[in-house]
C-alpha cells in the first residue's frame, strides 16, 4: 500500500527546491485579482486504525486508501509588493476514498477448516467547505507559487462499511449465516467537523487579451492533512487537484506619454497651451496690497536660432504654394488584433458626401495619413475602373507567429470599411494574406516588429495611391518665432499665470501654466498662421499672474507692429512674387538611400514643374532607428539622390538625420514618414498684367 504521508512530504520538498531557484520578474502594475476555478482531485487517505468509534469491526488495520472527486473554488489576491500577494480562497470539494484490507482466515470446525479471503472495506463519502488564506509568490506576470493554510469544515462525512468473505463463494459466517457482516451505512462516528491542512499550489496564467485583464488559470494544488477526521483514529486526508479557472486582473493603467514632435527649427521653449479665450483686463480689480511684480518683452528668433532683440515689425507674407504629400499605403495594427486603429479617421456612410480633397488643406503628412481610408474610398468612387488589392500581414513573432488567419482578418476589416461606408463594390477589392510583408522591417527590434503588423494596399490604377497634391496659400512669418521674455518678483509663490496675445482686443493666442513663470515663452508664428487672417496691423500682449494668496497683477499692454503682405496686395502693386512648393518623398527602404518607384514618380513631377532659376533646398531626414552618425550620412545620401533624380545637383543640401524627428516616432507610420526627403522649391513669378 502507498505511504501517502511520505509521498506528500517529498512532493512539498520538490516544489520548494524548484520554485526557490526561479528568477523573479513579476508584473508590477497589478492592483488585485479575483476569479473562480473547478478541479478534479486525487484523494489519498492516510490511516492506521482498526475501527471507527463504536462501529464494530474485525479488521486488523486500515492502512490507507485512495479516491477522487471534484472541487469548485473562488479566490481573491491583493498584491503587497511587486512579487508578493496575499490571497483568500473558498473551496467546496469532495474527499471520497475507499479504504480496504484483505486477510486470509480459516473458516469452519476444527476437524473441517477451509481457508478463505476476508475483505474489509470502508467507502467514505466526505465533502468539505474550506477557507484558505495563502501567500502568493510571483515569478513572472504568469507564474506563481501559493502557500497557505486550509481550515476545512466537513459538512458531509458518511461511511459505508462491510466485511465480506470474497472467496470461496460458499463460505458464510456462523453468526448470521451470510458471507457479509458488520455492515454499517451512516455518519462517521466521532467526527471532527473542523480539520486543518497545509495548502500549496502552482498556477500559470494564460492571458486572453492584450491588456492582460482576463486570463485562464490552470493550476496544480495540494493539501497535506494535519488533523484526524474522527476521534481516537489515525485518519487524515491528503489530496492533489488539477484545476482550471478564470480570473480577472485589475491592472493600473499606465499614462500615455505625450508624443514628441520636433521641427527643423531651434527647439523652442514650448509651454502648455489651451484654446484661446477672450482676455479681460483686471486693472480695476487688482489687489495692490501684494508685492507681486511682473514684466514682459518680446524678441524675434530666426531660422538659425539667433535672437533679434530690436524687434520693430513682424512681416507676414502669403505665397502661392503646391504641397505634395506622399500617401503611405500601409495600415498598422496593434499586436494580435485586427481592429482599425482609433488614430485613423473613421467616418459614417452619411458623412462621405462631405469628403473631398479640399478637406486635406493645411494638413501635414501624418495628419493626411490619418484620412487614408477615406482618401482611398473617395478615389475608388471617382475612378470606377480601378480595383484594389489589400494584403494582410503579420509580424511572424510571438502571438502572431504564422498566424495567417489574423493576416486575413486585417485585410477583411479594411475591405468591410470600404464596402460598407464608401459603398465600393466588393468585387473590386481583392484580399490576400501572408506572414511577413514582402519588404519587411527588421525584426531585431520592437520597432521593426511593430511595422510588420500591417496591411498593404496596391491597385491596378496608380491614381488610387498617388500623392495628395494641394494647391494652396502658404503663409510665412519673419521672424518665424516670437519669444516672450518674462521676469517677476514676489514674496509669495506664484500659483498660476497666463500670457495673452491680442488683435483688436480679441485673443488670438494664449499660454498658461501653474507655478513659477518660465523665463521665456516661444510662439511659433508660422504654424499658427495657417487658418488665421493676416489683416493684422499690430498684435498686443500682456502677462497676468496670481500668487498663492490669490493676489493678482498684470503687465502693461505692449504691442508689435505687423506688416502683412497678401498675394492680392502684391498683385495690386504689380510686384514680383514667388511661389513656394513643398514635395515630400517617403518609402525609402530601411538603411537605404535608393529611390523607390513611387519616389521616382514624385521626382519626375518636380522636374516638370521647376524652372532653371528656381531656388531648391532639400532636407534629408531619418527615423530613430540606428545610430545618429549613420542616420546623418543616410539623410545626406537621400537628399543627394533626390537632387540627382530631379536633375538639379546645384540644390542646397541640408542633412538633418535623426537629430530632429519631424513626426512622432512612437508610431510606425511616424517612423515611415520620418524616412523622408523634403524638397522646397522657390520660383519667381510676375504679378504684372
Amino acid at each position: 500500500m502507498l505511504n501517502n504521508g511520505v509521498f506528500m512530504k517529498k512532493l512539498y520538498l520538490l516544489l520548494f527546491i524548484i520554485f526557490t531557484n526561479l528568477p523573479i520578474n513579476a508584473q508590477d502594475n497589478l492592483i488585485s485579482k479575483f476569479g473562480f476555478e473547478f478541479g478534479y482531485g486525487i484523494n489519498m487517505h492516510n490511516s492506521e486504525f482498526s475501527n471507527v468509534g463504536i462501529i464494530p469491526s474485525c479488521c486488523p488495520i486500515y492502512d490507507g486508501g485512495n479516491g477522487n472527486g471534484f472541487s469548485l473554488g473562488l479566490f481573491y489576491e491583493l498584491p503587497l509588493a511587486k512579487s508578493f500577494s496575499l490571497g483568500l480562497k473558498t473551496e467546496y470539494a469532495s474527499l471520497d476514498a475507499v479504504l480496504e484490507n484483505d486477510e486470509l482466515k480459516l473458516f469452519g470446525d476444527d476437524g473441517n477448516k477451509v481457508q478463505g479471503n476476508l475483505n474489509y472495506r470502508i467507502d467514505s463519502k466526505i465533502n468539505k467547505l474550506a477557507l484558505i488564506p495563502y501567500a502568493s509568490i510571483r515569478f513572472s506576470s504568469k507564474l506563481s507559487l501559493n502557500l497557505g493554510f486550509s481550515l476545512d469544515y466537513l459538512n458531509k462525512a458518511d461511511m459505508n462499511q462491510r466485511e465480506k468473505i470474497s472467496s470461496p463463494d460458499n463460505l458464510v459466517f456462523k453468526d448470521n449465516n451470510s458471507n457479509t457482516r458488520n455492515i454499517y451505512d451512516g455518519e462517521i462516528d466521532g467526527l471532527n467537523a473542523l480539520n486543518y491542512s497545509i495548502y500549496a499550489s502552482i498556477k500559470y496564467d494564460f492571458f486572453l487579451d492584450k491588456s492582460q485583464n482576463y486570463c485562464l488559470t490552470p493550476s496544480i494544488s495540494a493539501n497535506y492533512g494535519l488533523s484526524d477526521i474522527a476521534k481516537n483514529t489515525n485518519w487524515s486526508i491528503n489530496s492533489i487537484r488539477f484545476n482550471v479557472g478564470f480570473a480577472y486582473n485589475l491592472i493600473e493603467e499606465e499614462p500615455i506619454p505625450e508624443p514628441k514632435k520636433e521641427l527643423y527649427l531651434p527647439k523652442p521653449n514650448i509651454v502648455k497651451q489651451k484654446p484661446a479665450t477672450p482676455f479681460k483686463p483686471k486693472s480695476a480689480e487688482l489687489k495692490r496690497i501684494s508685492d507681486l511684480k511682473l514684466d514682459i518683452s518680446a524678441v524675434g528668433v530666426n531660422d538659425n536660432g539667433l535672437e533679434t532683440p530690436d524687434l520693430q515689425v513682424v512681416r507676414i507674407e502669403e505665397f502661392l504654394s503646391t504641397n505634395v504629400q506622399p500617401l503611405l499605403s500601409y495600415i498598422f495594427f496593434d499586436e494580435n488584433t485586427y481592429d482599425i486603429p482609433n488614430r485613423l479617421e473613421i467616418m459614417s456612410s452619411s458623412e462621405t458626401n462631405q469628403f473631398g480633397i479640399n478637406s486635406l488643406k493645411n494638413l501635414d503628412a501624418l495628419e493626411t495619413y490619418k484620412k487614408i481610408l477615406n482618401i482611398i474610398g473617395w478615389r475608388l468612387n471617382q475612378i470606377k475602373d480601378a480595383d484594389l488589392t489589400i494584403t494582410g500581414c503579420n509580424s511572424d513573432e510571438n502571438l502572431e507567429k504564422s498566424n495567417l488567419s489574423l493576416s486575413e482578418k486585417r485585410a477583411e476589416i479594411l475591405k468591410s470599411y470600404l464596402t460598407n461606408v464608401w459603398s465600393i463594390n466588393p468585387d473590386r477589392i481583392k484580399i490576400q494574406k501572408r506572414n511577413l510583408p514582402e519588404k519587411p522591417s527588421s525584426s531585431a527590434h520592437n520597432d521593426g516588429i511593430q511595422e510588420n503588423r500591417r496591411a498593404e494596399f496596391s491597385s491596378n490604377n496608380e491614381r488610387i495611391l498617388e500623392p495628395v497634391i494641394i494647391e494652396d496659400t502658404l503663409r510665412t512669418a519673419n521672424p518665424p518665432i516670437l519669444r516672450f521674455k518674462t521676469s517677476f518678483s514676489s514674496s509669495v509663490p506664484i500659483k498660476e499665470w497666463r500670457l495673452f496675445v491680442l488683435h483688436e482686443g480679441q485673443t488670438i493666442k494664449e499660454f498658461e501654466g501653474k507655478g513659477s513663470i518660465p523665463p521665456q515663452i516661444d510662439w511659433l508664428l508660422t504654424k499658427d498662421l495657417t487658418n488665421s487672417s493676416i489683416n493684422w496691423k499690430k498684435v498686443e500682449y500682456v502677462l497676468t499672474a496670481k500668487d498663492n494668496d490669490n493676489n493678482e497683477n498684470e503687465t502693461d499692454l505692449k504691442s508689435i507692429n505687423v506688416n502683412a503682405v497678401s498675394i492680392q496686395k502684391k498683385r495690386d502693386e504689380g510686384k514680383k512674387d514667388k511661389s513656394i512648393d513643398k514635395y515630400s518623398l517617403i518609402l525609402f527602404d530601411f538603411n537605404s538611400a535608393e529611390l523607390t518607384a513611387p519616389n521616382k514618380k514624385i521626382a519626375n513631377l518636380i522636374k516638370q514643374k521647376i524652372s532653371s532659376e528656381a531656388d531648391i533646398n532639400i532636407y534629408g531626414y531619418a527615423d530613430r532607428s540606428g545610430i545618429a552618425q549613420r542616420n546623418q550620412q543616410l539623410a545626406e545620401d537621400r537628399a543627394k539622390a533626390s537632387a540627382n533624380a530631379i536633375s538639379r545637383p546645384d540644390s542646397k543640401i541640408h542633412p538633418i538625420g535623426s537629430s530632429q524627428l519631424i513626426y512622432d516616432n512612437n508610431l510606425p507610420e511616424g517612423r515611415f514618414y520620418s524616412r523622408t526627403v523634403t524638397i522646397i522649391v522657390e520660383s519667381t513669378i510676375s504679378n504684372k498684367e
